[in-house]
C-alpha cells in the first residue's frame, strides 16, 4: 500500500510543477520574465523619426492646398510664393493622365520654421481631380532629399481635400526611411489625418495649427518596432518647436507608455508614464 502512494505521489509531482510554471509564464514573456519598460529615450527617438516625417507633411500640405486653392474662392489668400520661400525651383511634366511636379531644394533651402531641405521631392497626382470638393491623391517620392542632413527615401501618399465650408485635410500614408550622417538609420510607417485648422487664410507660416490623429509604428536604430496610437488629438502649431497638446500611446511587445504634450502651452515639456503607472515630467529635444 505504501508503494502505491508513493508511486502515485511521482506522478502526480511533475504534473503540478508543470502547472505551476504554466500559471507563471501568464504574467509575463513566454521565458518567465517581465516585459521591458519603455524608457523616456526610446520614445523620444521614435519621435525623432515621426518629426522629421511630419516636416515633410507641412512643406507638401502647403504646397498641395496651395495649388487646389487656386479654382476655389479662397484662391487669393494661398498664393504658394506667399507661404514658403523662394530658395527652390519648380518644373512640372505631363504625361497624358498625370501631372509630375519636382521641387528642387538644391543645396539646402532654409523654411520659414529653419528646417533645411535639400535634394528634390517630385509629387505626381492625376489630372482628375474631384472639382467639387476639390480632392487629390498624390504620390511622393524622393531624390538625395534631407531635411537637416538626415536623407529620406521611400513613399508619401497624399488625398489632400480643401472646400469652402470645411477646413483643408489631408490623410498620409508613409512609408519612409531615415538615414542620419553617421549611417544609423530608422523607418516610419504610418497612417494619419491633418486637419489644417487656423492658418491657411492669411499666408503666414507660423500662423498655421494642424490637429493629428493616426497611428505608427518605427523601427529604431537597434532594430526594435514601437507601435503608437494617438488617443488625444495632436496640436502642432508651425510657431512652436514641438507639438503644445494631445496625447501618444506607445508600445513595444508587452510594454506600454504614454506621452502627454499637455494643455497647448508651446514648451519643451511632456509628461511620460511608463509600463509601472509612474508619471515623470520630461525634457523634450528640439526638433
Amino acid at each position: 500500500m505504501k508503494s502505491f502512494f508513493r508511486n502515485a505521489l511521482m506522478i502526480l509531482l511533475p504534473t503540478t510543477l508543470i502547472i505551476s510554471c504554466n500559471d507563471d509564464d501568464s504574467n509575463g514573456n513566454p521565458d518567465g520574465s517581465s516585459p521591458e519598460a519603455i524608457t523616456p529615450a526610446e520614445v523620444q527617438t521614435s519621435m525623432e523619426a515621426e518629426d522629421v516625417s511630419g516636416d515633410i507633411d507641412n512643406v507638401v500640405d502647403f504646397m498641395v492646398v496651395a495649388d487646389l486653392g487656386d479654382t476655389s474662392a479662397k484662391s487669393d489668400a494661398l498664393a504658394s510664393k506667399g507661404w514658403l520661400p523662394d530658395c527652390y525651383t519648380i518644373s512640372t511634366e505631363a504625361t497624358s493622365d498625370s501631372f509630375i511636379t519636382t521641387f528642387d531644394f538644391g543645396e539646402g533651402c532654409e523654411m520659414p520654421d529653419g528646417k533645411m531641405l535639400g535634394g528634390m521631392l517630385t509629387l505626381s497626382y492625376l489630372k482628375e481631380t474631384d472639382s467639387t470638393s476639390h480632392t487629390r491623391t498624390s504620390e511622393v517620392t524622393f531624390e538625395n532629399f534631407t531635411v537637416d542632413s538626415v536623407t529620406v527615401n521611400g513613399m508619401k501618399t497624399y488625398q489632400h481635400t480643401f472646400s469652402q465650408e470645411e477646413n483643408p485635410m489631408s490623410s498620409v500614408v508613409t512609408d519612409i526611411t531615415l538615414t542620419w550622417e553617421d549611417d544609423t538609420s530608422m523607418a516610419v510607417s504610418s497612417e494619419k489625418t491633418r486637419e489644417w485648422v487656423e492658418g491657411f487664410d492669411n499666408g503666414t507660416w507660423g500662423d498655421s495649427a494642424f490637429l493629428i490623429t493616426g497611428n505608427a509604428s518605427v523601427t529604431n536604430r537597434e532594430g526594435v518596432v514601437f507601435t503608437s496610437d494617438i488617443s488625444t488629438p495632436l496640436r502642432a502649431e508651425l510657431s512652436c518647436d514641438h507639438l503644445v497638446s494631445g496625447v501618444i500611446d506607445f508600445s513595444k511587445d508587452d510594454a506600454t507608455a504614454q506621452l502627454d504634450y499637455g494643455d497647448g502651452t508651446c514648451d519643451d515639456k511632456a509628461m511620460f508614464t511608463g509600463t509601472d503607472g509612474e508619471t515623470v515630467e520630461i525634457t523634450l529635444e528640439k526638433k
